[in-house]
Parts: structure tokens; C-alpha cells; sequence
């Protein structure tokens, strides 16, 4: 696809041409520039929740308490998607670090297929998902209202899967800022939505929870579609073309994401649904202790966002280490975000302390 190399890899090469101190600076400097709009995207998603919760709030307990039940079942299929999907962003790194450049486009591809694959069944599953609250001893009206809310919630999935493919992609070309600005925008998108679908106002109808739902769905859209436009015009990455042939299957890339993702998919899954199960064992309790898990929850969620996304430039800068079979870069890279990631939890304790 005639693209150049130069435009991707200066940084690298300047960092494999140096040693000792300087190369642990360069790679800690690296990976901090990579590190903090990934950190930041995922306190943005973060935020369109917290701003979901708040709203929420203002319908009452009630719809807080079914809104909060269902995010946390929709949230078990989705960071199963997403660690599943994060597959991309450490094969495309990896291409580009070998300089393989057709295969990261290929790799977009079939991370859009991947996405198709997992989507259908969760879609179905989600859809139906007032049975399953009823069987896990959630109250009727609780699990009414919360499928009214995935029911329009659940077709933003899909859109949502595939921007998380284009996060990866953009991200492994060091350009996570792109999907930093289009989240911040999902965010103000969504509180606009929620405030005209969800309270009536604007001249549109009040759908309460259902209105949130919708908003949900629109918003995953647009985000995705701001996306795809950027990749697909911006003069640094529309070479890569990777919408071109997008129906020519490549199994071997494939199955290399199915391979790489789903344990990521697992571990994501059983690190984030703790706070599922614990939702709907509040439910069990009552419905204003499901309210009150709602805010509680959003605090350790922002914490859980941070080494989340420092975790995320870790897998793409040992990725690029890797394709260039540079074992050395590889040491540095995976070190410099245990690095960061334990500056972090030292200042989140020392701002614990003096919060006390």
C-alpha cells in the first residue's frame, strides 16, 4: 500500500539505538506518551456511565437500582469483547515493529469479523435478559425495567466492539489521542441524549430508562462512524486502507486473535465482574442498597481505569519490541509500565491518606 515506514517507527529507532539509562528513559517516556490518552479514553467511558448513574438518580431509586443491574450485566459481555478484542492492538504492534505492514491491516479486518463472531450471540442473550435477573432472585419490577433498558441498549454493542478494533489499531500507530477527543465527545453526546430522551425535553418524548438505552445505542454509533472517518481520511493512516476487501477472510490472523484474546477476555471478565456479582447481590438485599452500590461503584471503577489503560500501551510497546525480535525492548517495555503502574497506586495511597 506504498505506506512509509518512517512515519511510525522514528521513536523506536531512536530508542533501539541507545543504551543503559538513556534507552530506560526513552522507554519510559514512551510509554507514558502512549499510556496517558489510553488512561484517559478509558476514564471518558467511564464517565458516560457515571453520567448514565447520575441521571439515573434523577428518575429515582427505582430506575437507578434496574439501571445499574443492567449495566452490570451488560458490562460482562462487553469487557469480555473488549479483552478479546485488545488481541489487535499487540498484532498490530508487532507487525509494525517487523515492518509488516499489509498484516496490520488485515488484522483490522478480521478484528471487525471477531467482533461479528462474539456480537450475534450476546446480542440474543442480552436481549432476553429479564429471565436470568428472575432466576438470580432480582424483583420483577427491577428485571422489567431493566430489560426495557438493554433492549435498546444492546444494539450499541456491536458498534461499540468494533471502535474498540479501531482504539487498538490507532493506538499501536501511537495516535491514541484520536480516540481520546472521539470519547470525550461519546461523553457530552450521551448526557445530551440522556437529558433530551430520558426527561422529555427538547421536544422529545420522556422514555425514562428506555430513552437512556437509546441514547446508549446512538452514541456507540456515532462514536464508531467519527472513528472510521478519521482512520479513513487522515493522510498519516487512510494508507493502510483497512476497509479495502473487507469480506477476503484471513484465518490464520483470525485465529491468532481468537488465540491471544480470549484468555485477556476471561481475565478481564473475572476481574470486572466482581462488581456484577456484587450488584445483583445487593438486589438481593433491596433495591436501595442496588441505588447506593451504583455510586459506590463508580469510584473503584475510576481506579480500575488507570492501570487498565497503562496496561493497554504495555501490550502495544512490548508488541513493537517483539516484531523487531529486540529482547532488550521488549525487558524495557513490559518493566517501564510496572513501573508506572506502581507510581500510580503509590500516589492514589497518598492521596487516600491525606483525604483522611
Amino acid at each position: 500500500m506504498g505506506v512509509n515506514s518512517d512515519q511510525f517507527d522514528r521513536t523506536d529507532r531512536s530508542a533501539g539505538a541507545k543504551s543503559g539509562a538513556s534507552a530506560w528513559w526513552e522507554e519510559v517516556r514512551a510509554t507514558f506518551v502512549l499510556a496517558w490518552p489510553l488512561v484517559f479514553t478509558q476514564l471518558a467511558v467511564i464517565a458516560i456511565n457515571t453520567t448514565d448513574v447520575l441521571m439515573m438518580g434523577w428518575l429515582g431509586p427505582q430506575e437507578l437500582a434496574a439501571g445499574t443491574l443492567a449495566y452490570a450485566f451488560y458490562t460482562l459481555f462487553f469487557f469480555f469483547g473488549l479483552g478479546l478484542l485488545t488481541a489487535v492492538a499487540p498484532i498490530c504492534a508487532q507487525a509494525l515493529g517487523a515492518r509488516q505492514y499489509r498484516i496490520v491491516r488485515r488484522t483490522v479486518r478480521q478484528g471487525f469479523w471477531v467482533a461479528i463472531l462474539v456480537a450475534v450471540p450476546f446480542i440474543a442473550v442480552i436481549y432476553h435478559a429479564r429471565p436470568v435477573f428472575l432466576f438470580f432472585g432480582q424483583t420483577e419490577i427491577n428485571s422489567e425495567l431493566a430489560e426495557v433498558y438493554l433492549r435498546a441498549a444492546v444494539w450499541g454493542l456491536l458498534p461499540a466492539l468494533w471502535l474498540i478494533v479501531l482504539r487498538c489499531f490507532v493506538s499501536a500507530l501511537s495516535r491514541p489521542r484520536s480516540i481520546l477527543i472521539v470519547t470525550l465527545l461519546g461523553v457530552l453526546a450521551n448526557a445530551f441524549g440522556n437529558y433530551a430522551l430520558m426527561f422529555g425535553n427538547f421536544g422529545f418524548p420522556a422514555l425514562g430508562l428506555l430513552g437512556a438505552g437509546i441514547t446508549t445505542s446512538i452514541v456507540n454509533f456515532v462514536m464508531f462512524a467519527v472513528m472510521l472517518t478519521f482512520v479513513s481520511t487522515d493522510r498519516r493512516i487512510r494508507r493502510f486502507a483497512i476497509i479495502v476487501r473487507f469480506w477476503r477472510p484471513d484465518w490464520s490472523i483470525f485465529g491468532s486473535i481468537l488465540k491471544v484474546g480470549w484468555p485477556i477476555g476471561v481475565s478481564v471478565v473475572s476481574e470486572t465482574g466482581m462488581f456484577g456479582v456484587a450488584a445483583f447481590t445487593m438486589g438481593l438485599i433491596s433495591t436501595a442498597a442496588v441505588a447506593g452500590h451504583a455510586v459506590a461503584l463508580q469510584c473503584a471503577a475510576v481506579a480500575f481505569m488507570v492501570p487498565l489503560g497503562v496496561s493497554h500501551a504495555a501490550t502495544i510497546r512490548v508488541g513493537i519490541g517483539a516484531g523487531r525480535r529486540d529482547a532488550a525492548a521488549v525487558w524495557r517495555a513490559g518493566w517501564s509500565s510496572y513501573g508506572l503502574s506502581t507510581v500510580f497506586a503509590w500516589l492514589r495511597h497518598c492521596c487516600s491518606g491525606w483525604s483522611l
